[in-house]
């Protein structure tokens, strides 16, 4: 992210591809996108049937990031909100965050079947999530707050990073040198950019009107997925960084 660290007295430049489109309406059911993450060479997403949480369900979307073409689509799961993804390449699974009804669990998918494999409760309660491998390490948003706490490979709390009140609290991503916090808001949406320590780094603003849900690291691009009302599906944008002159 030589981009980020190179910016940091000077305004960055954002400029936006769409690559995906999935049509919210299925059969009569509409899918809002939810939680999102990749193993390098597939993307996932959630799209979720909303609703009561306890009632909702999610369908799991698979996507091959040579073509941006989806190759998989899961059996309706429960996941409740669904609302962040972590992959997870030690175990080879998605972790995804419950969010809303018992905001401690995460739900175990295997993103070779698509299945549900396991529920798990974690001692953090939580709204979003994401995972690093080399540093060992999720990050997740606290549950009621825009706090964020770093959990070791085991989900056991390790360090809580003290946030402040940004705009509505959507997904998290993580690399080896930064945390990405994705914020939305009625005309724009925001990705706050901290380093391990909690430290913020800067604020990238993506002028997009359509609600932000899920981001995850893509080489040197960023690439977001957006709940688009206006369209009625989950969009999904390629976001490149350039320093202006």
């Amino acid at each position: 992210r030589q981009i980020i660290t190179a910016s940091k007295n000077r305004e960055i430049q954002v400029s936006l591809t769409k690559q995906l489109s999935i049509p919210r309406l299925e059969k009569g059911q509409r899918w809002t996108m939810q939680g999102g993450a990749t193993d390098g060479t597939y993307a996932y997403y959630a799209m979720n049937s909303g609703g009561d949480s306890r009632e909702s369900l999610t369908r799991i979307h698979k996507v091959d990031l040579a073509t941006w073409e989806i190759v998989q689509i899961s059996r309706p799961l429960y996941m409740s909100h669904s609302n962040d993804i972590a992959y997870d390449p030690a175990h080879h699974r998605l972790v995804i965050s419950w969010c809303d009804i018992e905001p401690d669990k995460v739900a175990i998918v295997d993103p070779d079947t698509l299945e549900l494999t396991e529920t798990l409760q974690i001692p953090q309660k939580h709204f979003s999530i994401a995972y690093n491998d080399t540093r060992g390490r999720y990050v997740t948003g606290k549950s009621r707050t825009y706090d964020l706490v770093l959990l070791d490979r085991e989900f056991q709390p390790v360090r809580l990073l003290p946030g402040s009140e940004g705009h509505v609290k959507q997904g998290l991503e993580c690399d080896e040198d930064y945390i990405y916090f994705f914020q939305s808001g009625t005309d724009a949406n925001w990705i706050l950019v901290f380093d391990w320590d909690g430290t913020p780094i800067r604020t990238i603003t993506i002028p997009l009107p359509a609600e932000g849900e899920n981001l995850f690291v893509l080489g040197d691009k960023l690439i977001c997925a957006f709940h688009d009302k206006a369209n009625d599906e989950g969009s999904v944008y390629e976001v490149s960084l350039a320093v202006t002159e």
